[in-house]
């Protein structure tokens, strides 16, 4: 087992690193050595790959892994526990609901892993309930019904089982009046008080995380959210915390406990989603409404989580906040097509003056279209976090005044009317790119509406690849000037702003892919994604008619 011992601790590594093609390299080196050695893998090990694994949010390889640990012959119920896990954190409920009732069958589970299993069967229902509520209700009902019926049972059997005990109350306080009597919910409810007590009773140095997290739940069941601040302080701040768990609990406190678009809410998750961008794994993306209220949020309010985290943290995601007001949802024929953001004409050229435009990509709105663009009078504009009547306007595209095509500079600038107000504040831009020093690596940051839908925040496995040496320097040369970098995008994103690391603008996103070629003369392909530098774009614009 020498063998598969290496690969385990190297893809354990691999895991805590935001190095994809690593992690990548070192889940195909593992399931490619286990049909080669003798027997099934070793139970022990194959839980220790998909602890670290899901330990950092890794889900997709996590999959994969326990597939291959099942293919192997590794018929551990533990295995088939995290497979489901996997399959769940892919939206796969219906699966891994089959996965998991199966295996509730077998006569060999211990009672620690049917327990685990009961609350991961809990969640799969709760998954379910929460996508299709508003939509299919009664699809709903019986969702609910059947996650607090697996959660309320294990707590039942143990009440020292406190994770499943607090989610059915956490159900009984969400269902109101879905699918339960209220006899069962205020049984459930008043459960919070001796979940709380038993916590409480827990020596400090000794509560397990979860349980401190499970303390500040029943709390808010008890409506003292102001009480629970103290007890996700110190979740936040412990030394097991990890991106599995901390996003786990931003999704109860939003999707179940609805604390999204509360004032308390906002000061208790701002700093969550601060410290999780800090872990390995960690990335968010929050509703429109959300990230309005997580931007009003005052510094004391971190300092109640996090500590005194001094400016840095502070200061730099509400930056972030404020600038995502200026980042644009653009729609073809009402419906979510492209991003786009503000700028003011004369950072990009003299000849426009103080006006205010949008930039998009020519492959977002161009005229004549380019490569499934839209045509200007099919699209609107919206500013999705402007917070005043006046800014909620939706805006029409009066003109193209310039535009670079796809294979160029991808970037089309847009006149809307009616004009944009002063209280739109255009990006500001760096006239630099970062260093490209291997012994400082830097962080590339894009604020955009990935699927058109709400504004989403790409922090996680965001480095800077390369960039075009030869026209950064060549300051006559008008070639679009690549840049490019691992920071995650989707279709829709296209048009988004680039950021460096002091949220100034070096570029407008226009593509990716998993074999992109590399630049400066470099041999072979490499997953990026690609931005135009946004000084290339004003060279070329200098040298053009408008």
């Amino acid at each position: 087992m020498g063998k598969l011992e290496d690969l385990t601790k190297r893809l354990e590594a691999a895991a805590s690193e935001n190095d994809p093609q690593e992690l990548n390299l070192s889940c195909a080196a593992l399931i490619s050595a286990m049909p080669k050695e003798p027997g099934a893998i070793d139970k022990e090990l194959a839980w220790r790959c998909l602890s670290a694994l899901r330990k950092h949010r890794r889900f997709g390889h996590m999959r994969r892994i326990a597939q291959a640990i099942l293919d192997d012959g590794c018929d551990d119920p533990q295995i088939y526990r995290q497979f489901a896990q996997a399959l769940i954190e892919a939206g796969e409920t219906v699966p891994a609901i089959g996965v998991l009732q199966h295996q509730l069958e077998r006569d060999d589970v211990p009672f620690s892993e049917w327990a685990e299993m009961k609350g991961i069967l809990g969640r799969a229902w709760k998954d379910r309930a929460v996508k299709v509520r508003g939509i299919r209700d009664d699809i709903a009902a019986v969702a609910l019904k059947n996650a607090f019926e697996h959660y309320r049972d294990a707590y039942n059997k143990d009440d020292a089982l406190l994770y499943q005990g607090i989610n059915h109350v956490a159900l009984a306080y969400w269902d109101r009046g879905l699918s339960l009597d209220k006899a069962e919910r205020d049984k459930a409810l008043a459960t919070a008080k001796k979940i709380f007590s038993r916590v409480k009773n827990i020596p400090e140095d000794k509560r397990p995380l979860w349980d401190i997290a499970t303390a500040g739940e029943a709390l808010i069941a008890q409506g003292k959210t102001q009480d629970a601040i103290g007890w996700f302080h110190n979740y936040v701040s412990h030394k097991d915390i990890d991106s599995f768990a901390l996003a786990g609990t931003i999704r109860q406190l939003t999707e179940i406990w609805q604390l999204g678009n509360t004032p308390n809410g906002g000061a208790l998750l701002t700093p969550m989603r601060a410290k999780l961008l800090e872990l390995p794994g960690g990335s968010f993306t929050v509703t429109n409404q959300e990230l309005v209220q997580m931007a009003s949020v005052e510094k004391s309010s971190y300092e109640k989580i996090l500590g005194n985290v001094g400016a840095k943290t502070y200061s730099w995601m509400k930056q972030g906040f404020d600038i995502a007001q200026s980042v644009a949802l653009i729609r073809k024929n009402g419906t979510g097509f492209g991003t786009g953001f503000v700028v003011r004409g004369n950072t990009l050229d003299d000849r426009l003056g103080d006006e205010l435009f949008v930039l998009t990509n020519s492959h977002v709105v161009s005229d004549p279209p380019k490569e499934g663009a839209a045509r200007p009078d099919d699209v609107t504009i919206a500013f999705e976090l402007q917070n005043t009547a006046e800014n909620k306007t939706k805006y029409d595209v009066k003109e193209v005044v310039w535009q670079s095509p796809p294979d160029q500079h991808d970037a089309s600038l847009l006149r809307v009317e009616p004009a944009l107000p002063d209280s739109i504040k255009p990006m500001k831009f760096s006239p630099n790119l970062p260093t490209l020093d291997e012994k400082e690596k830097q962080k590339i940051y894009i604020i955009g509406h990935p699927g058109g839908g709400d504004i989403s925040f790409s922090y996680e496995d965001n480095e800077l690849l390369d960039y075009d040496l030869e026209l950064v320097n060549a300051k006559d040369r008008t070639d679009p000037c690549r840049i490019h970098y691992r920071t995650p995008t989707e279709p829709g994103s296209s048009g988004s702003p680039v950021f460096n690391g002091n949220w100034r603008t070096i570029g407008i996103h226009h593509k990716g892919g998993t074999a992109i070629a590399k630049l400066n003369g470099k041999e072979g392909l490499y997953a990026a994604n690609e931005g135009i530098w946004i000084e290339s774009i004003r060279r070329v614009m200098k040298n053009q008619n408008l």
